[in-house]
């Protein structure tokens, strides 16, 4: 499928789809893309880059008094969306919390957010446990 990318409706229905996608299918799509692509081919003799998706996150820390008051948010965390790895299950009915797993890379310290507990580092590809 091609897609002319001077066309904003072609690219509307492109994202539109992609938004109606479980986050599981729109993961695999991205993971599918991402292993296709890389930020700096020119460069990949001497510079290791890889596309992948991230997840900003912030808490409601004090809601307003009621009166008006300041909301106050905490900062900002980031992570990187782990690929679920389904060789680890035996049957797979997608995902029921969204990115509620969450741990760390052992191989490249990338913290990581799942739909599963196992999963895959998306910058290293080494495997991942989350909590």
């Amino acid at each position: 499928m091609t897609i002319d990318e001077t066309d904003p409706q072609k690219l509307q229905s492109l994202s539109q789809a992609l938004i109606a996608l479980q986050d599981d299918a729109f993961l695999e799509v991205l993971r599918l893309v991402f292993s296709k692509r890389i930020p700096y081919p020119e460069e990949s003799a001497w510079h290791n880059s890889c596309y992948f998706l991230g997840i900003a996150s912030n808490l409601l820390e004090d809601e307003s008094d009621g009166e008006g008051g300041p909301v106050a948010w905490s900062g900002w965390s980031m992570s990187a969306a782990a690929y679920p790895d389904l060789s680890k299950y035996e049957s797979w009915q997608g995902p029921e919390d969204g990115f509620a797993e969450g741990g760390q890379c052992q191989s490249c310290s990338v913290i990581v957010r799942g739909i599963v507990k196992h999963g895959i580092c998306p910058v290293c590809g080494d495997d991942v446990y989350m909590t």
